[in-house]
């Protein structure tokens, strides 16, 4: 039995060529899983709005037809009311919430994840706010309301949407990959494999 040793060199990604340098970050991306993206773009719906909770997120970012980002939750009414209607009196204030109830969102269903103005609901009816309140200007005031929830609703899931693009197309510089490559004691052959 003969045993035959071989040497490979090993790089330090700062000693490596800018077009292997290009290709290590790039094989990285490819590979990469974002196993933090849920948490997060959660994280910043909750840094955008503060009237949302217990939030599922439904989403494709995929550059695919039916791409978009949309989430199931509660939504504190009462407390969205305070905030934009700020000279409300009580008892309109009482009426409101009592006729509208509970305001959720259901998120899209089926193979789409964009977010869509059906994904509001409220307890009175499924998909629609309900005014049927004997005064005119209560349910001017409701549809008022409605449209507003629902305009914040896509908005955020817009802007949530675009932050997560945001992440999943972010790439290291050569800097900010040395620098990762070496806390991790990563080394490269010639060629870009990783040891």
């Amino acid at each position: 039995m003969r045993l035959i040793t071989t040497h490979t060199e090993a790089f330090k990604f700062a000693e490596l060529d800018n077009n292997i340098k290009d290709k290590i970050i790039a094989d990285w991306y490819d590979r990469e899983d974002y196993p933090f993206l849920e948490d997060d773009i959660k994280e910043e719906l909750y840094q955008i709005s503060e009237f949302w909770s217990e939030t599922e997120l439904q989403y494709s970012l995929r550059y695919c037809q039916g791409d978009g980002l949309s989430f199931t939750g509660e939504f504190e009414l009462d407390k969205w009311l305070e905030k934009n209607y700020p000279n409300m009196k009580i008892s309109v204030f009482d009426t409101v919430c009592n006729t509208i109830g509970r305001v959720y969102s259901k998120a899209n269903e089926g193979h789409y994840c964009y977010s869509s103005e059906s994904d509001i609901c409220t307890q009175t009816e499924d998909n629609l706010f309900y005014y049927n309140h004997e005064y005119k200007r209560i349910n001017q005031l409701i549809e008022e309301i409605e449209n507003k929830i629902i305009d914040e609703y896509i908005e955020i899931c817009n802007k949530l949407k675009k932050y997560g693009y945001s992440v999943i197309e972010y790439r290291m510089n050569y800097a900010e990959f040395e620098e990762f490559a070496e806390s991790n004691e990563y080394e490269y052959r010639a060629d870009g494999e990783q040891n």
